[in-house]
């Protein structure tokens, strides 16, 4: 069973209403209004791990496959 302010958020999260309209549906405003403003926060974060800045792609992917290898005695 989902919950109305679960119901808003999902709706606000998959565009098909906006912010201002679910905050003004909400149960509980304040509490939502900190939930979206924490995914819109991560939705930046989302945005800038796209850029390729902050982690290079992995090329060798055949290295990971295995485990590392012994040095022998």
């Amino acid at each position: 069973m989902f919950l109305l302010d679960e119901s808003l958020f999902r709706l606000w999260k998959e565009d098909i209403c906006d912010k201002e309209e679910v905050l003004l549906k909400s149960s509980r405003p304040a509490e939502l209004a900190a939930k979206i403003a924490q995914a819109e926060k991560g939705f930046e974060d989302d945005e800038d791990d796209e850029d390729g800045d902050e982690y290079e792609d992995d090329q060798d992917d055949d290295e990971d496959d295995e485990p590392p290898k012994r040095r022998g005695r």
